[in-house]
């Protein structure tokens, strides 16, 4: 109940809202309704949601700020114009749209690949054991690009 009073004691400060002495017993009554309580509950677990998203993407960041390190030293005096990530980051929206973000020239690709090890195996053998050529459907790709805005 305490968490609860603290809440709605600083949501009411945030809106100019004093409740005076004579009005403490009205507002513990207040607190204590049912549909209030529901109320408080909502919004305390959407701010602890909104907190642990805020978390996640601050780290997801720090991964981009040293991913974009590395590539740009990977990258420096290549003509480049695509990045492919494969696994799970490539399944992660945030960083795929941070990473498109970090390097707006260039295309960025999530790459999804069944069995990528033991693909990569067969395709370093292929040329000995099969004379077909490597099929054309094996890796699915996601472009994740930024928006340029333009103004005329």
């Amino acid at each position: 109940m305490s968490d609860i009073k603290e809440l709605v004691t600083i949501l009411f400060k945030s809106h100019n809202i004093v409740v005076p002495a004579h009005r403490k017993e009205l507002f513990d009554k207040f607190l204590q309704d049912e549909q209030n309580t529901a109320t408080i509950n909502t919004i305390i677990q959407n701010q602890n949601q909104l907190m642990a998203k805020w978390k996640l993407e601050d780290r997801i960041a720090d991964i981009i700020q040293q991913q974009v390190k590395s590539t740009e030293l990977v990258l420096n005096g290549t003509s480049a114009k695509r990045i492919f990530v494969d696994g799970g980051f490539g399944k992660n929206n945030v960083y795929m749209h941070m990473l498109a973000e970090s390097f707006p020239g260039m295309e960025i690709y999530a790459a999804s690949v069944a069995q990528a090890s033991a693909l990569g195996a067969a395709l370093a053998i292929h040329p000995h054991w099969n004379e077909q050529p490597f099929p054309s459907d094996i890796i699915e790709l996601k472009l994740y690009s930024v928006k340029q805005n333009t103004t005329f």
